[in-house]
């Protein structure tokens, strides 16, 4: 998946992208591949306590599946932009995503990238 976002981005596509990156070797081949490309890379949040009542109500994943991934789902993470699914519905989420976008090579992505590389 990941080379098909660069390659997309590559012939200068605009790809929107919802994906949970939760291990470090995702990441580190995220950082690889896209970080020359313009990224906004955006936090999705939403409280624990929300997140387990949509697992009940949805049905379609295990129970315990979100409370499992919070921490691994952020940690070591930088972002250019949150927004919360807790506060907000879909439709404003993306129009804070729209106003608030940061589309230079030298955002959060190319930080991580360098950070890891340092280490």
């Amino acid at each position: 998946m990941h080379n098909t976002i660069a390659a997309l981005a590559l012939v200068g596509q605009n790809v929107i992208v919802d994906h949970v990156i939760n291990d470090k070797k995702h990441l580190v081949e995220c950082l690889e591949l896209l970080s020359t490309y313009p990224v906004t890379f955006v936090k999705v949040h939403c409280p624990i306590e929300e997140l387990e009542r949509r697992e009940q109500e949805r049905g379609d994943r295990p129970v315990g599946l979100a409370k499992s991934q919070m921490e691994s789902v952020h940690a070591n993470r930088e972002y250019d932009l949150t927004v919360d699914t807790s506060k907000f519905n879909s439709q404003e989420c993306a129009l804070q995503i729209k106003r608030g976008q940061i589309i230079t090579p030298s955002g959060s992505f190319v930080h991580m990238k360098n950070s890891l590389s340092s280490v």
